[in-house]
């Protein structure tokens, strides 16, 4: 196969997280430009970077437009029949074409409200999106001041750049580029515009307008060259070339060889074995498809791609179910079902999109219709996750509820609270508090197994340890066994001070201003019987505490309530939660955005808290294969 003879490929668009631009009271004309000339601005983020100028609701609409401009145009304007590639100029590295005149006719975009987004396009741009026959985006190598690239926007039918709404025009200012009247757009880098004839504008970022227009009168580069190979016009079309980039782009992979998984090692050769890319997608609802070709410079170079991917598919593979595996509770039955269809499901995509490789051209099809279920099984798995950490942390939420009963019930038997040790007579500490309250949590058996007269570890106590009672448990898979993260907050102004006993009519500040008993970081987890706890640091009142859950920790205040707290809580406003008659005033509105901020929605502040919020990643899938 000829490296240029591939014209039914397929390919997506170059995607980006870009930085929105300021607004203006007349950034409509702007955004327009932007997408024809720059690659940090996203059709998608058009509604929302409009809503801050006025009219705004119809302006988000005519941005709707601009965005389906692909889509936006008349079955009888005379479709194109070929790239403008004697405008591609020869420093250029890729280009991204569309053709609204053809896209139209795809039945995808029947019961698109096209009406609706012509006539705000018309009303508040000037142009009618039907008569842009064709887009094509170039770019060329990235420079000190960012991206370097412009557009060639074609009409079917004579349009001036000042047909322009008046307020629209007026963000340009009439000047010359090189002897070419343009209209520049002040910015950081300008945008200028350029009439090239009665249906052809060029725009372009700083004076890029220059390269594109004396690309007339000039050798053909390479990415010209394989633009005059392309004789499909439907979907999107992206052309790139390896050339110029190579030289910068080897250098780059090698210097971030050490952060390239071993199995990846051969990726620092991509760009030498590369001589260009062609990208082919056709959108479509669930069935869209993309074909990517990856021409090599020869047929050892494309085979040496094909493993690559090949690897890199066995790898990301690999990673997304060791992802999927990680946190799940071996007895959750649906979870790990669950797990079970990520993979199956896996390896079947996986295997429709080995590469297959034809001489010199490697070529990927990615099917959207097969895609379908992998992409609903990794929107799901989030959700599952968050129900398995949401059913972990209710359960040890419960499970300080329960120790606060049991301090409760001591309390009442004995007129105090236990102290946080059981003594000897020298007061040297024995056991823990948990040992002392196990008959008011149903453990008495267990409680008259230990040897209160000896210490934890001697050789009768510590083999009482791997008897630990579930509600000392945590949901984290990082604790030893006979471990616990449930601990009392232990300093000379919190409820429980060593040496010192103490009742309910001790605590001033109240009981649901005051933790009684608080969840701390794994790594400061001890094990269930030995008399240590948190000590409480005052100038640190977060020292020792740490996301036990998901971003966060939970305590339990003198009065039973059950608290979930942020791990980047407010620590002056926590502080106050750890003394008994310091008289401070919570501010719980403060402890709640902590938690909202940093954690999403919640349900049920001042008990089990359940976050609400799920947030996915949606990549749109444009591609269908070429019939």
């Amino acid at each position: 196969m000829s490296r240029l003879a591939i014209d039914s490929a397929w390919f997506p668009p170059q995607r980006t997280k870009p930085k929105p631009p300021a607004a203006t009271d007349h950034s409509f004309i702007r955004i327009f430009f932007l997408l024809v000339s720059n690659t940090e601005i996203p059709l998608v983020k058009l509604s929302a970077f409009l809503s801050s100028t006025t009219k705004a609701s119809l302006r988000s609409l005519a941005a709707a437009a601009v965005a389906v401009l692909p889509v936006a145009a008349t079955a009888q304007d005379a479709a194109p029949t070929k790239l403008p590639a004697q405008l591609i100029p020869a420093d250029a590295v890729a280009a991204v074409y569309v053709s609204p005149s053809v896209n139209l006719k795809l039945p995808e975009y029947e019961m698109m409200p096209l009406e609706v987004l012509q006539t705000a396009m018309l009303e508040h741009v000037g142009i009618d999106p039907y008569h842009i026959n064709g887009v094509t985006a170039v770019f060329g190598m990235p420079g000190p001041m960012g991206p370097i690239g412009g557009a060639i926007i074609e009409f079917n039918e004579d349009t001036a750049i000042e047909s322009l709404k008046p307020e629209i025009l007026n963000e340009f200012e009439p000047g010359e580029i090189a002897g070419l009247k343009v209209y520049t757009m002040p910015a950081f880098p300008p945008i200028s515009v350029h009439q090239l004839d009665s249906k052809t504008w060029v725009a372009g970022v700083g004076d890029y307008v220059k390269n594109i227009v004396n690309a007339q009168q000039e050798p053909p580069g390479k990415l010209a060259e394989l633009a005059t190979k392309v004789t499909s016009f439907d979907g999107v079309t992206v052309i790139a070339s390896v050339d110029l980039i190579r030289p910068m782009a080897t250098p780059m992979l090698q210097q971030m060889q050490p952060m390239i998984p071993p199995p990846l090692q051969d990726a620092t050769q991509v760009a030498e074995w590369l001589d260009s890319i062609y990208i082919k997608a056709k959108p479509g609802f669930l069935d869209s498809k993309v074909a990517i070709s990856f021409i090599a410079k020869d047929e050892a170079s494309a085979q040496s791609l094909e493993k690559l991917i090949n690897d890199a598919m066995a790898f990301g593979t690999q990673m997304a179910l060791a992802a999927a595996n990680e946190g799940v509770d071996p007895e959750d039955q649906i979870a790990v079902a669950f797990v079970k269809y990520f993979e199956r499901i896996s390896n079947v995509i996986s295997d429709g999109m080995r590469p297959k490789t034809n001489g010199s051209v490697v070529r990927v099809n990615i099917d959207g219709l097969t895609a379908t279920p992998l992409l609903m099984a990794g929107f799901m798995m989030p959700a599952v996750t968050r129900a398995q950490v949401a059913a972990g942390r209710a359960q040890a939420a419960n499970n300080l509820k329960q120790v606060a009963i049991a301090m409760h019930n001591y309390h009442d038997t004995y007129r105090k609270m236990p102290s946080p040790a059981i003594t000897d007579d020298d007061d040297e500490p024995l056991l823990s508090w948990r040992v002392a309250i196990l008959p008011f949590l149903g453990e008495q058996a267990l409680y008259e197994q230990f040897k209160r007269d000896e210490p934890w570890n001697s050789p009768h106590n510590i083999r009482l340890i791997e008897r630990m009672p579930s509600v000392y448990q945590a949901p984290s898979d990082a604790l030893a066994p006979g471990e616990t993260v449930v601990q009392l907050p232990i300093g000379d102004k919190a409820m429980f001070s060593e040496g010192k006993e103490t009742r309910f009519r001790d605590i001033l500040d109240g009981t649901s201003n005051t933790i009684m008993a608080i969840e701390v970081a794994p790594e400061n987890a001890v094990p269930w019987t030995k008399p240590a706890d948190w000590e409480v640091n005052p100038e640190d009142p977060m020292d020792g505490l740490g996301a036990i859950h998901q971003e966060g920790f939970q305590a339990v205040t003198g009065d039973g309530a059950v608290h979930f707290f942020s791990e980047f809580v407010d620590a002056d406003e926590f502080a106050k939660l750890l003394t008994r008659d310091g008289r401070e005033v919570v501010n719980w509105d403060t402890l709640r955005a902590d938690i909202h901020r940093h954690n999403g929605p919640m349900i049920g502040f001042g008990e089990e808290t359940i976050e609400t919020e799920l947030e996915v990643d949606i990549i749109e899938v444009l591609q269908e294969d070429e019939e």
